[in-house]
């Protein structure tokens, strides 16, 4: 747990004082060098908790200790814990190198007669093995690290795992029925949940549903204590059949298909919907209109946006505040080493409007993992021979001195290249989770590599240069 050390002097309330105005003060605390502002309120009156799902800087089993005496924080048993807040506990803070969001604060610290509050976006959090429902002699990770999804109360594990390889290999028809076995998924899914990793990310044409499915019956082989941990995310776009409206974001599509993909993943709600792509042919109106209904309809929780230019986001944002609909709260594009167009318009306009980013592809399909070689025939059963066509842009001479650099730096940190690429992406303070897409349960083994770093934003630089800009 880190240590919390006050930097300037806080007048003490009386613990015994009269009910009355509550007097604010000014507080500063420095977490692990990094000063952050505080919001100190005296409550006498006693605490109840309304403050969507954020409690953090505190472990509820122990008192902060480095506060002060008369400052000494603990969560009061008897306050009124949203549910959702109580399924955040208990939480450490891990530290402030984060996002930054919004000058605006809200509450994040509740204790006994003391409310802090601090920048939500500012807090990375981490649960403990309670935390996670587990039949007997099961195990669990640890490390895995939590962060709201955006400015929702959704919490999402630091890394997302990518099914699009379930079945196939993700939506093109002419790859239905290769990819992983259901099997190979099943030790897949088993793997990635024991590390942590809550979020599963797919869509209802990857592999022609056999994604989703696979998915539905792993779900149903585990039961309902490891479905109320997962955080099940699917799309919505691609063709799923040969007629004209089998494809897009009309409102008949998607009511359609997220009913057929709720009875694939044998749910009765699916926590996150992105649209796959934009349509042209629809307008945002009636897109967002039918998720509106969606989420009313309690079928979906959350909506976001994939393969977005950061104008149409801005856009979709106008059309939901305009029309009072639910407004996207994500989006999930392509970004890697390689892949850096985003850092233009898209990540600034995340952070200034608070959504979530959950880029895909951060190992740029495999080239980033350091088993290619330029001249090279690509090995086999890698992805590159499967779908090697968005990726051979970045089939280059100068992509592959940058991946010498980059394997060197690896070595000297004791890590792959895989997990320093991993962690490049990770350590970016605007994105929430990576959706990784590994072949195997060993290829995970970079995730833990890449949490176990904590780059520096001149590190982070240094490697960008390394390569090409990576503008699509």
């Amino acid at each position: 747990m880190q240590r919390f050390r006050r930097t300037d002097a806080v007048p003490d309330v009386g613990r015994n004082q009269q009910a009355g105005p509550r007097p604010q003060r000014n507080m500063v605390i420095s977490v692990d060098g990094h000063a952050l502002p505080l919001l100190y309120e005296e409550d006498v009156l006693g605490v109840t908790v309304t403050l969507d799902d954020f409690l953090a800087g505190i472990d509820v089993h122990k008192p902060l200790d480095e506060v002060g005496s008369a400052d000494a924080l603990e969560v009061d048993p008897d306050a009124h814990l949203t549910p959702a807040a109580r399924q955040l506990l208990p939480l450490r803070i891990l530290g402030s190198n984060h996002r930054r969001l919004r000058t605006a604060h809200r509450p994040a610290i509740v204790g006994h007669r003391r409310m802090l509050s601090l920048p939500h976006a500012l807090v990375k959090y981490q649960r403990s093995k309670a935390d996670f429902a587990r039949e007997p002699g099961e195990e669990i990770g640890d490390g895995m690290d939590y962060v709201n999804l955006g400015t929702t109360g959704l919490a999402v594990s630091r890394v997302g795992l990518g099914c699009g390889n379930f079945g196939g290999i993700g939506s093109a028809p002419e790859f239905y029925g290769q990819g992983e076995s259901p099997e190979e998924a099943f030790a897949l899914m088993d793997r990635a949940f024991d590390m942590g990793i809550n979020l599963f990310d797919t869509a209802d044409a990857y592999g022609g549903g056999r994604s989703e499915e696979t998915i539905g019956r792993w779900l149903a082989q585990k039961g309902s204590r490891v479905r109320d941990q997962i955080i099940l995310s699917t799309k919505v776009f691609n063709p799923v059949g040969d007629g004209p409206n089998d494809r897009g974001l009309s409102r008949r599509h998607l009511r359609r298909q997220v009913d057929a993909s709720l009875a694939r993943l044998g749910t009765d709600a699916v926590d996150l919907y992105l649209i796959h792509e934009p349509d042209p042919s629809t307008p945002l109106a009636e897109t967002l209109g039918a998720l509106d209904d969606l989420v009313h309809q309690g079928k979906v929780h959350y909506i976001g946006a994939s393969n977005m230019p950061a104008w149409l986001t801005v856009k979709a944002l106008g059309v939901s505040e305009r029309h009072g609909l639910e407004r996207f709260g994500w989006v999930q594009n392509a970004f890697s080493l390689l892949e850096r167009g985003d850092e233009t318009e898209m990540l600034p306009m995340c952070e200034d409007q608070g959504l979530g980013y959950t880029p895909f592809s951060p190992l740029a399909g495999g080239l980033l993992t350091g088993k290619y070689r330029f001249g090279d025939d690509y090995p086999g059963e890698s992805r590159m021979t499967l779908r090697p066509e968005p990726y051979l842009r970045h089939w280059t001479e100068e992509t592959f001195t940058g991946l010498e650099r980059l394997s060197a730096a690896a070595s000297a940190r004791s890590v792959s290249v895989a997990g320093l690429a991993l962690a490049w992406v990770m350590t970016d303070p605007r994105v929430t989770a990576p959706i990784v897409g590994p072949r195997a349960p060993n290829h995970l083994v970079p995730v833990a590599e890449a949490l176990s770093l904590d780059l520096t934003p001149g590190e982070r630089a240094e490697m960008a240069a390394w390569f090409p800009t990576g503008a699509a």
